[in-house]
């Protein structure tokens, strides 16, 4: 599964992906919402190791890089949780490289990917679940068309 943007290509992680996605997601303070901060290579690789071979499975999260073209550059990465008892929705989840932030990327992306649920696998129902502190994602979730219908506070623990 890959999906081509006017200026990204999105495919699933790989292996030899692991030291690029190192390099963005290991920074702690531009990734303090996120749920993944690694410490080692060692740790996006065996990230990668335990993520499923099929897209679409039912309980799992699948895990795309982003890609900046024509210089094909991996700049962030986008999760998709398909959701345990409800084949009809999505969790999406997104992270860009903090050098690459406030360009469009994320929601490039994220549009080209709900599309791409929405209308080519008949998904109905897409989530984002957003630390309420993490006003930029909120906005940009609004800006692909998504609003804010519930906020559950002890939805989740991220780092206490």
């Amino acid at each position: 599964m890959e999906l081509k943007t006017k200026r990204l290509l999105l495919r699933p992680v790989k292996h030899a992906d692991s030291k690029a996605i190192f390099e963005y997601r290991s920074d702690k303070k531009a990734n303090q919402y996120q749920g993944f901060v690694p410490e080692t290579v060692e740790e996006v690789s065996a990230f990668i190791s335990k993520l499923p071979a099929g897209f679409n499975v039912e309980g799992t999260w699948f895990q795309l890089v982003v890609i900046l073209e024509p210089a094909h550059q991996i700049i962030g990465d986008v999760g998709l949780h398909f959701i345990q008892d409800q084949n009809d929705t999505v969790e999406l989840g997104c992270t860009i490289s903090k050098s690459f932030q406030g360009n469009g990327f994320a929601t490039e992306a994220l549009t080209s990917i709900k599309d791409f649920l929405l209308h080519e696998l008949g998904k109905k129902k897409l989530k984002g679940s957003v630390d309420p502190r993490n006003l930029a994602s909120i906005k940009m979730l609004k800006n692909i068309g998504m609003s804010q219908i519930d906020f559950y506070e002890k939805s989740y623990n991220l780092k206490n």
